[in-house]
Order: C-alpha cells, then sequence, then structure tokens
C-alpha cells in the first residue's frame, strides 16, 4: 500500500470517527433537550391557565358576596321569613333585577330561603337548586349544566342580625373556560385543554366539550382507578409532568396536570407523543445533515492533506 494511501486512511479516521462519535452523542442529548423544552412549555402553560380561572373565579366570588352583602336584600329575607308577605318578595325580586344590570356574564340571581325554597328570581325558569348541608355557613362555586352551556354556580347565605335568612344564588356563562379550551397557542396540532370536576362516585367528571369528543361535557369520565390517565393524577392534586400517558381516547401524550384545591377541579394541557417525535425527529435530521457534511469535508481535507504530506515523500524514493 502506497504511502498516501496510508496516510488518507489515517487522517480520515482521526478526524471523521471522533467527530462522528461525538455528534451522534450531540444528537441524543438534543432529542432529551428538545423534549424537555415541550414539557417545560406545557408546564407553564397550565400554571398560567391555572392562575387565569383562579382569577375568574375570584372576580365571581366578589360579585356574589356584594349581592348577598346588601342591606335591603337581608332585611326584606328576614321579614319574608317573618311573615311571607308577598310585598318582601317584591321588593327582593326588584333588588336582585337591578344587581343584574351591567353584569353581561350574569345568566340568573335566585333567592331561597332557608328551606331552599324559590323565593324570587330574574329568570322565568330558573335553575333548579337544592341545598346541600356544606353550603349552610360558607361561599360555594360550582359547575353544572343547563341544556348544551355549562354554568358556573355560586351560592352565598343571606345573613341579618347574625342569622342566616336565605340564599341568594347566582348563575355565570363560562365564557372564562371555553376560551381557554379552545385557544391552544403553544399546543401544537394535537394539543388540547382538559377540564374536569370530580363526579359523586369520584371519577374526574369532564365539564366542557373536548377536542376529540364535542359531546364529553358532563357526559364522559375517567375512572378513579386510572391512575396512568392525567386527568386523575390532576383531580388526586398531583402538579407533575407526565410522558407516554394516555389520554381519554387512549393515545399516548406528553401532558402537565393541575389541581383546583378550593374548587376540586382538575386541568390537564397535553400533546400527542407522536406530534412531540414528529418535532424532535426533524430537529434530528437537520443534525444528521450536518454531520454527514462535517464527514465529507473531513474525507476531502484527509485527501488533500496526504498528498500534499506525500507526494514530496514519494518523490525521495
Amino acid at each position: 500500500m502506497r504511502l498516501k494511501h496510508l496516510l488518507i486512511i489515517a487522517f480520515v479516521v482521526v478526524s471523521a470517527a471522533p467527530m462522528f462519535l461525538g455528534l451522534q452523542y450531540l444528537n441524543g442529548q438534543f432529542g432529551q433537550y428538545t423534549r424537555q423544552l415541550f414539557s417545560e412549555n406545557l408546564s407553564a402553560l397550565s400554571l398560567i391557565a391555572k392562575q387565569r380561572l383562579l382569577g375568574a373565579v375570584d372576580r365571581i366570588r366578589d360579585t356574589t358576596s356584594l349581592v348577598a352583602s346588601r342591606t335591603q336584600l337581608r332585611q326584606n329575607m328576614a321579614n319574608w321569613n317573618r311573615t311571607h308577605d308577598t310585598a318582601y318578595a317584591d321588593d327582593i325580586a326588584r333588588i336582585i333585577l337591578d344587581a343584574r344590570e351591567g353584569l353581561t356574564l350574569l345568566k340568573e340571581i335566585s333567592v331561597y330561603d332557608r328551606q331552599s325554597s324559590l323565593v324570587a328570581s330574574t329568570s322565568s325558569a330558573p335553575m333548579p337548586w337544592k341545598l346541600e348541608s356544606d353550603q349552610v355557613f360558607k361561599e360555594s362555586v360550582y359547575l353544572t349544566q343547563d341544556g348544551p352551556d355549562v354554568i358556573a354556580t355560586s351560592v352565598a347565605p343571606l345573613v341579618f342580625d347574625n342569622k342566616v335568612t336565605g340564599y341568594v344564588r347566582l348563575a355565570f356563562k363560562t365564557t372564562f373556560i371555553t376560551e381557554l379550551v379552545q385557544q391552544r397557542a403553544g399546543l401544537g396540532e394535537t394539543g388540547e385543554w382538559l377540564f374536569a370536576v370530580r363526579h359523586e362516585s369520584g371519577d374526574a367528571l369532564f365539564a366542557v366539550p373536548l377536542k376529540y369528543d364535542q359531546t364529553a361535557a358532563f357526559q364522559r369520565r375517567v375512572a378513579k382507578d386510572r391512575l396512568d390517565v392525567p386527568i386523575t393524577q390532576a383531580m388526586l392534586g398531583n402538579e407533575i409532568v407526565m410522558s407516554f400517558a394516555p389520554d381519554y381516547l387512549e393515545r399516548p401524550v406528553l401532558a402537565s396536570t393541575r389541581y383546583l384545591s378550593e374548587l376540586d377541579w382538575g386541568l390537564v394541557a397535553k400533546i400527542n407523543e407522536d406530534e412531540v417525535a414528529s418535532l424532535v425527529n426533524r430537529n434530528q435530521k437537520l443534525i444528521y445533515i450536518a454531520e454527514l457534511s462535517i464527514i465529507v469535508l473531513a474525507i476531502f481535507a484527509g485527501v488533500g492533506l496526504s498528498f500534499f504530506i506525500a507526494k514530496p515523500i514519494e518523490k525521495l524514493r
């Protein structure tokens, strides 16, 4: 074998082989780094969404407190309990109609006595309501279904002379939730928001239409023992990022879970693993192209350098 051939082999091995191994390692690390970026992005998006929901619920509570704190409303309710005079019921109806003015997201205001019997309402067909034991002395916000719509219901006691005289219930349109789940910026082509409340059985009950199931609101459930599903982890209060976890359609997803403890609501931001893998592979292809180009350049440089060194030596021989 001639000297220049030996030099070509030596230069190619010395220059290209370490570079090839290094780029292969870089490729693997880049794939992990890309997945980590996806995870951090999902976690940040879900945290922002959680804060938005909590802010909206705080505004609902503030509005409910303002209505419940009206002195004339509380006083008329106390008089109604004592006399059951319809004049007091008419005054209550006038007060809540006045309170409803200017609140565009408010669907109705209804007032009930201590036995949860309807006294007055701003709606001709008020939503049904029954007093629960845990609503006696505290405010509560929960989601209910009213036909095709999802309604946020807020209840507060009416207190007069340190006694509960009745309850006021406000029903709000949930545009703050529907707008959130419909805005999928940062979630790619397959990503979506999942929003659930707790069913009486303990299962996670989806409270909004889903991207791949428009009839899911208060219909589709995920069993509480499906600990591998992100929405179940959210309802358990675990705020984590899950990889290759099955979603409600049993497809593997990358998901970030959030829990709103005061409301017992679960929130999930997720994207299909197929899309994550596609984006990772696309970036890896660019590295492979760069890797191949560098190796080709190294081979040409090694061949040229070998000829340059071997030529004068061969002349001496």
